[in-house]
């Protein structure tokens, strides 16, 4: 029997930046963004490995944030090869956002893994 490959993750954005006219009930038209969300770093590791195994990406030094594919690539070659990911929040948000990044630069989602 094949042993399950377990990934844990997370995942750090940068917020989208935008035009408003207040704080509150604000409605953002798509005129009204200046620049896009972006993942700026994520870190993983694969359950039972050292501490010392895990892999950390970020965009400290990018000129451009919003350009994430480089640091998303190996990212998404880690979560091809997972059975099961173990993340915070990762099915309603990490996924998600992931998933609009890959489809952003062209690359497909990812094998189907299971969420814990």
């Amino acid at each position: 029997m094949n042993k399950l490959k377990i990934l844990i993750f997370d995942i750090e954005m940068a917020p989208l930046t935008a035009y408003v006219w207040g704080r509150r009930d604000v409605n953002i038209a798509l005129n009204q963004i200046k620049k896009e969300w972006s993942v700026i770093a994520w870190a993983a590791k694969w359950f039972g490995a050292s501490a010392r195994s895990t892999v950390y990406y970020d965009q400290r030094d990018a000129k451009d944030i919003e350009k994430d594919k480089d640091i998303l690539t190996y990212l998404w070659v880690l979560l091809d090869e997972a059975d099961i990911v173990i993340t915070q929040n990762g099915q309603a948000f990490d996924a998600r956002k992931l998933n609009a990044r890959f489809i952003l630069h062209g690359m497909p989602p990812p094998k189907p893994y299971r969420h814990r």
